[in-house]
């Protein structure tokens, strides 16, 4: 009776440490093992951005100081963001746009196939409607040369200069496989060179990466009559930006 008692419990407690030992592989398989790849999902994502800013630093130019890493990965994502932030993006124009007091006509993206990312016009300026000189109305070889509102070439050099599509100096096929960038044409008007410059230090000294690829400067007026838009300086900035995909 004694020996049925005994041989009973070792049954028992065999039973019971089995399903312990289960339990506890179970816990490890489906908890602990996603939580350990998930890390090192995030090591992995880590390295690559430091690797990217290292290039993006190399490419800044000569004779910069060279910024060093944070090893912190929340400092680094707010240099590469882990999301698109397309709103976070036409905020800071807005913001550099104050600060520098320029005026922005236009912005225009270039996503890369990314989704959700579509070229469009941001604060288009109204357009200036300069009224013709009273001897150039009497002129009627003047008023034949003047083209009109729904003239065909017109709209074509419009929609031309629409389709435009921003591009960066920087190959996508060059990129990490999980990094992607896009970049903007913005196109501002200032009174003076020394707000252009202001608008290229704002944008150098961001928190988030952004690669000014282009600069191009021209007088508005060339086409217009009124003598104040040609003294203001139109300029069209290419900048690229960065973000990762988890």
């Amino acid at each position: 009776m004694m020996d049925s008692i005994r041989e009973n419990k070792r049954a028992a407690f065999l039973l019971l440490g089995a399903l312990i030992a289960l339990i506890l592989a179970g816990v490890y398989y489906l908890y602990i093992i996603p939580l350990q790849a998930e890390n090192e999902a995030k090591r992995n994502a880590n390295a690559l951005i430091q690797a990217e800013i290292v290039a993006l630093q190399e490419q800044a130019g000569d004779g910069e100081e060279e910024v060093p890493l944070q090893d912190d990965p929340y400092e680094l994502m707010k240099k590469v963001p882990n999301q698109l932030e397309l709103d976070k993006i036409i905020r800071t124009i807005e913001e550099i746009e104050l600060i520098t007091q320029t005026k922005v006509g236009s912005v225009t993206f270039n996503g890369y196939e990314s989704e959700g990312v579509t070229g469009f016009v941001e604060e288009e300026e109204e357009e200036v409607v300069n009224e013709e000189p009273e001897e150039q109305a009497e002129d009627p070889a003047t008023d034949e040369e003047t083209p009109e509102p729904g003239d065909s070439s017109t709209e074509a050099r419009e929609e031309a200069a629409t389709e435009e599509t921003p591009m960066s100096t920087i190959s996508v096929a060059d990129l990490p496989l999980e990094l992607r960038m896009i970049t903007m044409t913005v196109d501002v008007t200032a009174e003076t060179e020394e707000q252009l410059v202001a608008i290229m230090k704002e944008i150098e000294n961001l928190e988030r990466v952004y690669r000014i690829d282009s600069l191009d400067t021209g007088l508005p007026g060339e086409e217009q009559i009124a003598t104040e838009a040609e003294e203001q300086i139109s300029a069209s900035l290419t900048i690229t930006t960065f973000y990762y995909l988890q």
